[in-house]
């Protein structure tokens, strides 16, 4: 990225209530539906108490709870990704969830997983 132009595509669910996605993107490589939405429960119930929400801790939580999980990380941070920004390709993920802040973070994990 070069330009905020550059940026523009990737930032829309900044500015949106609710986040239009293909359902099907949540479910990762590798995971099916009921893996996709434990994984995504899991991860609701730790943002919900995480304290403080800053992205050293919100790092310090996901990480070993794809460990936990027994999911690799990155299958947790790509559900979490869609679930969050409706993209699959976003601005770093630890930093977008603490920018949207628990409450939207939340909320759209559990639109999530009512979508599965």
């Amino acid at each position: 990225m070069k330009t905020l132009t550059d940026a523009a595509p990737l930032l829309p669910f900044f500015f949106q209530d609710k986040i239009e996605y293909d359902s099907e993107q949540l479910v990762q490589k590798g995971m099916d539906l009921d893996g996709t939405r434990v994984v995504l429960n899991a991860a609701s119930e730790g943002l919900t108490t995480l304290d403080p929400f800053d992205t050293d801790s919100i790092e310090n939580m996901l990480r070993p709870l794809a460990k936990d999980l027994d999911v690799k990380v990155g299958q947790l941070l790509g559900a979490l990704r869609v679930a969050t920004t409706g993209l699959k390709v976003s601005p770093p993920i630890f930093e977008t969830i603490e920018a949207l802040g628990r409450e939207q973070t939340v909320k759209s994990i559990q639109d999530a997983i009512d979508r599965l």
